[in-house]
């Protein structure tokens, strides 16, 4: 398998009905973006794959944008 394939999105979402896990997933890219943004802006340059990898992909993290993702609303 490809070293630069991105785990995250399987290991959010279960499958295509699983609306929770794809907001989880909505949830870790928003703070993906906001960590690549801050870190560029305190050291003028955009983090190392390795820094950033590190930083958003711990399994506390994971169980956390599952957790605090924002629950769909039933129509």
């Amino acid at each position: 398998m490809n070293a630069r394939y991105n785990h995250i999105f399987n290991a959010l979402v279960a499958d295509e009905d699983d609306i929770l896990g794809q907001l989880a997933y909505a949830a870790y890219k928003r703070q993906k973006i906001e960590f690549i943004q801050a870190f560029k802006d305190k050291n003028g340059t955009d983090p190392e794959d390795k820094v950033l990898f590190h930083s958003t992909t711990s399994a506390t993290g994971l169980a956390s944008w599952k957790t605090t993702a924002p629950k769909p609303q039933s129509l």
